[in-house]
């Protein structure tokens, strides 16, 4: 019995992924806030109803920004089914603001929801998982925000920017341990971007959230058992990485001028 814990279970690819573990017989431990696309409000009702629909499921509505709610949750997961193999992280909401119009507040609620949470999760399964000398697996959701510029999304770029350095360096500390921790970028059509210009050009079943859950599902499964680190995308059915690049460089010594080497410092 594999049992999974899924933060923002009730949303697009949270739900897809859930409905695609509990026909693989996961034991699934759901939670999400229920607020609307703007991070706001609370409401119990869709990750209930969604529980009701997968036999065997608990739930519980609870809002990542409590002082130990992931914690929380990971001890409600062996408080119900005596064991966790894996947890996903993809609760998020909308928010775009230019970088001179966004406030302090706005940066603290985005990265309470979009990088804090996601690193006590990391936290909190590690250390149970370490002290019960288990292995795990760790996928985390971040965006493609975070690898390439978007306009009116700085402080949604900075959080997925530091998910994913905050994935890769996990991942580095926590191999010898058997615990496994990857990050999933979608480009697929959810409440939160069914709005931007790259859905409204294509088709309803285009770019949908099952592909997405897919690979989750896949990171989860002892056929990834080898996979840690990796920063993963998914746009429809097209899968790949999304990786940093380091160029090969060139020497500038102090007389030389940097302008006349600076191709082949950028794109060398």
């Amino acid at each position: 019995m594999s049992v999974t814990l899924i933060i923002g279970a009730a949303g697009g690819i949270g739900t897809a992924l859930s409905r695609q573990l509990a026909a693989r017989g996961h034991k699934l431990v759901l939670a999400d806030a229920g607020t609307n696309v703007y991070g706001e409000g609370h409401d119990a009702e869709p990750v209930e109803r969604l529980a009701k629909t997968l036999p065997g499921t608990v739930y519980q509505a609870t809002d990542v920004r409590g002082d130990g709610a992931l914690e929380g949750l990971v001890d409600f997961a062996y408080a119900s089914f005596g064991e966790l193999h894996s947890a996903v992280y993809l609760a998020g909401f909308r928010h775009e603001r230019s970088v001179v119009r966004t406030r302090p507040s706005d940066l603290r609620r985005v990265l309470a929801v979009h990088l804090e949470a996601p690193l006590a999760l990391m936290k909190a399964c590690a250390q149970r998982w370490t002290e019960l000398r288990q292995s795990g697996s760790l996928v985390i959701g971040t965006g493609p925000s975070a690898f390439f510029g978007v306009a009116g999304q700085a402080a949604l770029s900075a959080a997925g920017a530091g998910v994913v350095a905050a994935v890769r360096s996990a991942a580095v500390e926590l191999h010898r341990k058997n615990i496994r921790v990857n990050a999933v970028a979608p480009t697929a059509r959810t409440r939160l971007t069914e709005h931007l210009p790259l859905f409204q050009g294509v088709g309803d079943g285009s770019l949908s959230v099952e592909p997405v859950a897919r690979l989750i599902g896949h990171l989860l499964s002892d056929d990834a058992a080898d996979v840690s680190g990796e920063i993963l995308g998914a746009a429809g059915e097209r899968l790949y990485a999304l990786q940093s690049r380091e160029t090969a460089g060139t020497f500038v010594e102090a007389e030389g001028s940097i302008a006349a080497e600076w191709d082949r410092i950028v794109r060398g």
